[in-house]
């Protein structure tokens, strides 16, 4: 919703998809996709699958058109992806060393509509900073030592 908030658009039709990796190599198709039709033109898409498949947008959001639940037209959707860049700082509660690597790993890690199948000319990503230091939480330091009787 924080586009709502930042446009003040709001799409005519609205989808969440969660993709979940089950403990089985292989999710039947039957048990792949679950729809709910919720209030105001939202959807509710998860999609299950096994952790040796290849979860494929396109294809999740077609199985949810044949439950007939989701109107869905493949050349009309526009695909909102979130990108995070993670902020690495020398006050950092896990330290300037981890922080950094994380962000290494963050920054090398397969983009998401690579990785699921989702076309790069539908695809927008929405980005947003991320500092590690826990909001409300003030960086550790040392309890101070009792005096000395």
């Amino acid at each position: 919703m924080h586009q709502v908030d930042r446009l003040r658009v709001l799409h005519d039709r609205v989808v969440l998809l969660t993709i979940l990796t089950e403990d089985v190599a292989v999710v039947s198709p039957e048990k792949r996709v679950q729809v709910l039709a919720a209030e105001d033109n939202f959807y509710r898409v998860v999609a299950h699958y096994g952790f040796m498949e290849q979860p494929n947008v396109e294809e999740i959001l077609k199985a949810a058109r044949e439950t007939n639940l989701l109107p869905y037209d493949a050349a009309e959707t526009t695909y909102f992806l979130g990108r995070e860049t993670i902020l690495a700082r020398a006050t950092g509660q896990m330290g300037r060393i981890a922080e950094s690597l994380f962000s290494y790993l963050q920054r090398n890690a397969v983009a998401a509509d690579r990785q699921f199948g989702i076309p790069p000319s539908q695809a927008v990503e929405i980005g947003a900073q991320i500092d590690l230091l826990a909001r409300g939480v003030p960086p550790t330091r040392p309890l101070p030592r009792p005096a000395s009787p």
